[in-house]
């Protein structure tokens, strides 16, 4: 059963990288959303734009509270440029085929 223990391990490292893009967007968006939002967009406008709540903005806007944004757009670019150009520090997650059974 090596072959279907080799896909699962493959579809949990998957997943995991997963997360961790959709985590790194939901910052960024955060980051945007208060830097907005200091900017005096209302909150009901940005809610409109994303066709999500105010609760939903709000939400975003206070997760990423503590987040260094500069840092934030130093991971994000890096990550850009990784699905970009095919290829990132977790290369092998993002390249590589399933193990062969």
């Amino acid at each position: 059963m090596s072959g279907i223990d080799d896909a699962r391990e493959f579809l949990v490292m998957a997943q995991a990288e997963a997360d961790r893009i959709l985590a790194l967007a939901r910052q960024q968006l955060g980051v945007a959303i208060a830097e907005a939002r200091e900017k005096g967009v209302p909150q009901k406008e940005i809610a409109e734009h994303l066709g999500l709540t105010r609760e939903q903005v709000r939400r975003l806007t206070v997760a990423v509270r503590d987040i260094n944004p500069k840092a934030l757009s130093d991971e994000v670019r890096e990550l850009r440029n990784a699905m970009v150009h095919g290829s990132s520090r977790d290369s092998v997650a993002r390249n590589a085929a399933p193990p062969a059974s």
